[in-house]
């Protein structure tokens, strides 16, 4: 049986904020080859059009410190 928490929609929550705070610690924690393989890889062409794409594939290899910054930044609002 489910407690009161989990019928109200806490737990989910409680879960999604735990994977939020342990992305943010992965991104915040990896190198920035690191950052771009994994950042990458999230993003593949068919989940974005080809000229985001193209977009994001050359922030990473031109800005990956911006693209990591945003990308922590996002998810700390996305958090809170």
């Amino acid at each position: 049986m489910r407690d009161h928490a989990d019928s109200s929609g806490n737990g989910a929550r409680n879960a999604r904020e735990r994977i939020l705070r342990e992305a943010h610690a992965t991104i915040e924690l990896c190198d920035e080859q690191d950052f771009v393989d994994h950042f990458a890889a999230m993003c593949r062409p068919a989940e974005v059009s080809n000229d985001d794409f193209q977009t994001l594939a050359r922030a990473l290899a031109e800005r990956p410190h911006e693209v990591r910054i945003t990308m922590m930044l996002a998810l700390l609002v996305v958090t809170n």
